[in-house]
């Protein structure tokens, strides 16, 4: 039976995305579904899922931003009714108070952010609640659950990500693994799923 145009163009897709998944080690079994196209690699009754792109990890970071801002601005009235309470005792009191307060805020910021993620990212959820919205994971290199120590890490090398005009946060648009420098450092991958248990390391695929 002769392939009509239609038939050969349909052969051809299939060719050349069966090629562009295995040649990514992303994608195993191609499956047509209403003209939309998807890939997913099967094993023991699990599916291999994407990793988080650049554009999705930015938007949880902006999420994760407005929460701890909040945070702060909380924080601040707190201290701030204190700082009120202590003007009562004169020009030099009302200094130190200042002066004081900017110390607890600076130091309570940078310990609340490094607690937020560390915790979160280590925890069970293994996400942050901007990571939580838009569907995205931290894990190992093996698809499992980071460490605290591991997180801590991480986030830390984030001061390295943000050096040079951000060079390591937009790093995450462009490796194989859409990892960023502090994920290159810290060990780590960031998965497009909401469901930590559904992941298949992409390198068990060819092993």
């Amino acid at each position: 039976m002769a392939r009509t145009p239609r038939t050969r163009r349909t052969h051809r897709y299939l060719s050349d995305m069966f090629a562009l998944c295995v040649g990514n080690r992303i994608l195993y079994n191609i499956r047509i579904v209403s003209g939309v196209h998807s890939c997913t690699v099967h094993e023991q009754g699990k599916i291999m899922q994407p990793y988080g792109g650049f554009w999705w990890r930015a938007l949880a970071y902006f999420i994760d931003a407005i929460i701890l801002y909040i945070g702060s601005m909380v924080l601040m009235m707190i201290l701030g009714i204190g700082t009120a309470f202590s003007s009562l005792a004169g020009e030099q009191a009302q200094i130190a108070a200042a002066m004081s307060m900017g110390f607890a805020m600076l130091a309570v910021s940078l310990i609340g952010n490094w607690l937020y993620f560390a915790l979160m990212e280590s925890s069970s959820l293994q996400a942050t609640v901007g990571k939580l919205a838009v569907g995205v994971v931290v894990t190992d290199q093996n698809g499992k659950r980071i460490s605290f120590g591991r997180a801590t890490g991480r986030y830390f090398a984030k001061i390295l990500s943000g050096m040079l005009l951000l060079i390591g946060y937009i790093m995450v648009a462009f490796t194989e693994r859409k990892q960023g420098l502090h994920d290159l450092i810290a060990g780590t991958l960031v998965w497009k799923t909401r469901d930590p248990s559904s992941l298949v390391p992409h390198e068990d695929v060819f092993a």
